[in-house]
């Protein structure tokens, strides 16, 4: 079966640390920080190559693929992904940049295993 799941908050908050248990667990991953899948431009900040991104998401055509990243045009692709995570931690953490780690359950159930954060599924 076909899923697609984006990952995405603010700096600090676990997206690469959960990318890389993903990928350690044999999941495909792709984190849009690196390579040639965002683009900055000086009137928008960080943008994603929409023509990457959409073939990314339309090619995808078994099990399930997690992408991570954090850009203003993102909000275009939400309808293509099954489940959007947001992860978040409280202010005093994100100011010390400490990550913490992530477990996420392809049960439609995702959590954090420490009590001063959490993650809120958007869709």
């Amino acid at each position: 079966m076909k899923r697609l799941i984006l990952i995405t908050g603010m700096s600090g908050t676990g997206k690469s640390t959960a990318l890389a248990e993903l990928a350690r667990k044999g999941y495909r991953v792709v984190d849009t920080d690196y390579g040639e899948w965002s683009e900055h431009t000086d009137s928008t900040g960080w943008l994603w190559n929409e023509e990457r991104i959409t073939a990314l998401l339309t090619g995808h055509n078994e099990g399930a693929l997690f992408i991570s990243g954090t850009v203003s045009n993102q909000g275009k692709f939400y309808p293509l992904f099954d489940a959007i995570v947001l992860l978040s931690a409280p202010l005093p953490k994100l100011s010390w940049n400490e990550y913490l780690p992530v477990r996420i359950i392809l049960t439609g159930r995702p959590w954090l295993n420490e009590k001063r954060s959490f993650i809120m599924c958007i869709r």
